[in-house]
């Protein structure tokens, strides 16, 4: 356990007996924030297309003690965001959290390249991905929390939406987060006053798919330019994500959070 789930796991943040779903939930950054909500006595529900991944995730999260459930969902599909939410209600009768993570750099769908590299598509399916899937779970969510007095969407961003060094590459992905920044602080504006809605900005977080390919050399310089002296877990990530759950981020909404151990703080390196 890194330091951050052992000072979530002595914290008490009064989420005890509340709903959460978490799209991308199964593996990476959104099991670490399913596992700390669960952690936390919250009833977790998981989301992402692939069955066996989500039966896995849920299995896990009942067998650390939590209630849970595992629902396959294509965030791109309106129609499954639905079967989502009904069966959440179903089970555990409405939503509290909403923890929007879902989403990527590319997919089966569209390609990470540079941007003379790519077409129309890959820009339409990246931002289907990475924004109008969080959209399209928000407004679901509205409702559901309107009539429970309230609620805490949370959207998973990224510092390349906020950074024009995410170019290359990243530059699609980058414009897609940039855009999600922008319509989490629009969501604030119009949930408000009962549903806050704030983004969490992860730098560079530690998971099987981003270290599958890290040689030694490249650790050491990542880390070099991180004020910290260390990449991420997924800890990190959840621990703000169970403050902006909680009723001690009550006077919040509308934020943007970095977590990036300060990156880009280190003299000649740059934001």
């Amino acid at each position: 356990m890194d330091s951050s789930q052992d000072a979530q796991a002595s914290a008490d943040f009064g989420l005890s007996g509340q709903v959460a779903i978490v799209t991308g939930g199964t593996d990476g950054i959104g099991f670490g924030i399913a596992k700390a909500l669960g952690a936390a006595g919250v009833k977790v529900v998981v989301a992402s297309r692939r069955p066996e991944m989500c039966q896995r995730a849920e299995q896990a999260l009942a067998t650390a003690g939590a209630e849970s459930l595992g629902v396959p969902t294509d965030v791109t599909s309106e129609e499954t965001i639905a079967n989502l939410f009904s069966q959440t209600v179903d089970r555990f009768g409405g939503v509290d959290i909403l923890v929007n993570c879902a989403g990527g750099s590319f997919s089966d769908k569209f390609r990470r390249a540079r941007l003379l590299e790519l077409g129309g598509e890959d820009l339409i399916e990246a931002f289907r991905l990475n924004v109008v899937s969080s959209f399209l779970c928000s407004s679901m969510a509205y409702p559901l929390m309107q009539s429970r007095g309230g609620g805490s969407i949370i959207n998973i961003s990224s510092v390349g939406g906020d950074n024009a060094g995410a170019a290359g590459m990243f530059a699609a992905y980058g414009a897609s987060k940039a855009a999600l920044n922008h319509i989490t602080r629009s969501l604030a504006s119009e949930f408000a006053p009962l549903i806050r809605v704030n983004g969490v900005l992860p730098g560079l977080i530690d998971t099987p798919r981003t270290s599958a390919s890290r040689t030694p050399e490249r650790h050491a310089s990542q880390v070099s330019e991180i004020a910290l002296g260390r990449i991420g877990v997924p800890g990190d990530v959840a621990g703000t994500v169970l403050f902006l759950a909680s009723q001690l981020a009550s006077w919040i909404t509308g934020a943007l959070w970095r977590v990036d151990g300060g990156g880009g703080l280190v003299p000649g390196t740059g934001r």
